[in-house]
């Protein structure tokens, strides 16, 4: 039991709530406020040690103990000794009541402060989540003006490849005249040259143009046809077609070259044409020249400079030594053989190369119905040749490293489309290969 004295002189709270802690203290044992307490003996805690009670709460009870006091009560004076002694009785459990409402009152403040600031962050993640639809909302809009302007582009390019694919189809179409007006200008100067060699043959006078030995087989007549020029410009192609396919053949003799293998003959183009390969051999410095049965031909050859032979292939053979030669390219000919010229030719070939030249026989694919198909275009054909079949001859007449090419692989686009089964698509693999197999083929060998 204390009391807490309320006289009026009396003035400052905090004095009076250092005084009651105080007391408070020394009535149960406790350390004064600058001393650390010691622990409870056998595990029991001291009164009050549990509680940090503000000085509001002092203030509070001080406040109270004054309100109930009958000395402040004017007039009321009776029994104030009574009055101060159930005061006091009531002060002890009212204290602890005060004690625990204060207590509760500043837990509830506490957990107010708490729910406010959860409300206020709770709060800025509402607006931030409002900042963030709205940005959403920006970005879906963006999308939307991106997505117009890919759908514009995308417009353009379409618009951009029809305009391509009409450009592509006028493209086709100059490129289709340009060769017309290839052929015509070939086909031009040959009939010039013709018109030549007949003035030169009627009358004597005229331009002097080289004159094309007689032809030295029956075959001449029919190749000089005038109709069969046209046509055989029409099948082969323009001449940067046909120049840029032989180039192919170029290394095998710039690689004997190299080595000095038989590096010291000519080639010698059998059924040189229009001289596709005669220009690509000077172009890269190989000594070549030519002999052709048609006259227009070898007069063109002749017109660009080489040294051209008008005369059939197997005639002009017998007429060179014996290992005179580097190499031998028949691009083309040998269908135009009868049995007995082709026999002819390949022996010759073998026995005019020198050690170590090169033969090369290109000829149309008969292993391929589409090439087939497109044999007897030229009407001066005679027979298809089988690739094994001038591989035997070519072995049986002793030459080395026979090897065969397929050249002038078909447009992917006449080709039969792939199937996704498996066995489906093999089989569609090996009737493309039979049916729209490589156009031509090529035998190379070497002289032992």
């Amino acid at each position: 039991m204390y009391h807490l004295d309320t006289r009026r002189e009396d003035t400052s709270v905090e004095t009076i709530l250092r005084r009651v802690q105080h007391r408070m203290r020394q009535e149960h044992g406790a350390p004064p406020a600058h001393e650390e307490p010691e622990p409870a003996q056998g595990g029991e805690r001291r009164l009050f040690d549990n509680l940090h009670i503000d000085p509001e709460l002092y203030f509070t009870l001080d406040y109270a103990g004054r309100i109930y006091d009958p000395r402040t009560v004017p007039a009321n004076t009776r029994f104030r000794g009574l009055k101060n002694i159930v005061m006091r009785v009531m002060r002890l459990y009212t204290t602890r009541q005060v004690e625990f409402n204060g207590t509760v009152l500043r837990i509830l403040n506490s957990f107010f402060d708490k729910l406010h600031e959860a409300i206020d962050r709770f709060s800025y993640f509402r607006e931030a989540e409002v900042r963030l639809q709205k940005r959403i909302e920006d970005g879906e809009a963006a999308q939307g003006s991106f997505l117009d302007q890919l759908h514009g582009q995308r417009q353009r390019i379409e618009r951009l490849e029809g305009r391509e694919r009409i450009l592509d189809r006028r493209l086709a179409h100059v490129e289709r005249l340009e060769n017309r007006l290839a052929h015509a200008l070939a086909e031009n100067i040959a009939l010039r040259q013709r018109l030549d060699s007949l003035i030169v043959r009627l009358t004597g006078c005229g331009p002097q143009a080289q004159e094309a030995p007689p032809a030295a087989t029956t075959a001449a007549p029919l190749v000089n046809e005038h109709l069969y020029l046209p046509l055989l410009n029409a099948d082969r192609g323009i001449e940067e077609v046909i120049k840029a396919r032989v180039q192919r053949y170029l290394p095998l003799f710039v690689r004997q070259a190299a080595t000095g293998t038989a590096a010291t003959g000519l080639i010698l183009d059998v059924g040189c044409g229009r001289g596709e390969f005669l220009d690509a051999c000077r172009d890269a410095q190989l000594q070549c020249a030519g002999v052709d049965i048609n006259e227009d031909m070898a007069r063109q050859c002749a017109a660009k400079g080489h040294s051209v032979a008008c005369a059939d292939a197997v005639a002009h053979l017998r007429s060179l030594d014996d290992g005179s030669l580097r190499g031998i390219v028949a691009i083309h000919v040998i269908e135009h053989f009868t049995p007995e010229a082709l026999v002819a030719f390949l022996k010759l070939s073998v026995q005019k190369l020198a050690p170590g030249g090169r033969l090369v026989i290109e000829t149309p694919n008969v292993t391929s119905f589409f090439a087939l198909s497109m044999f007897y275009r030229d009407f001066t054909h005679r027979q298809p040749l089988h690739p094994d079949t001038v591989v035997f001859m070519l072995e049986s007449l002793g030459m080395r490293n026979v090897k065969r090419l397929e050249l002038s692989p078909v447009d992917e686009e006449l080709r039969l489309d792939p199937v996704d089964d498996p066995a489906m698509a093999a089989n569609i693999r090996k009737l493309n290969d039979i049916v729209y197999g490589h156009l031509d083929y090529a035998v190379l060998a070497e002289k032992q």
